[in-house]
């Protein structure tokens, strides 16, 4: 299982934070710069993360379009926020629910989780 995990470049995971997430997780930081994203930039990397975190495979067709294949079930990665960016978490929790077609229902494709300090039992991942 494979994270992605989202952090203002300013800062830096806490030792428990690390590891909490190599217990778990491969994880890859994904950089946000100290001065944030516009929204064009949000939305390109809200699209670009969903892809891999569902374990989408994407074909070009020309002319700029695309055909996105998600599979049928979650290869069990996650979008991990360290530094909340509020755009970004609601897209991409949105983006998580996929179409199940052959159960006529849903499924989530990856988990959105963020870090969580719980004065008694510490980081926590919910």
């Amino acid at each position: 299982m494979k994270a992605y995990v989202i952090i203002n470049e300013n800062h830096s995971l806490l030792p428990e934070q690390q590891r909490i997430l190599e217990e778990k997780f491969e994880y890859e930081i994904i950089p946000v710069p100290a001065t944030g994203w516009t929204l064009e930039e949000m939305k390109k990397k809200a699209e670009s993360i969903c892809y891999k975190a569902a374990g989408a495979e994407v074909q070009y067709v020309g002319q700029g379009r695309k055909v996105v294949y998600f599979p049928a079930k979650s290869p069990g990665n996650a979008v991990i926020f360290v530094s909340p960016i509020p755009y970004l978490l609601k897209e991409l929790a949105v983006r998580s629910i996929r179409p199940d077609y052959g159960e006529l229902a849903t499924y989530r494709a990856y988990d959105v989780l963020v870090f969580h300090n719980d004065a008694k039992k510490g980081w926590q991942l919910i």
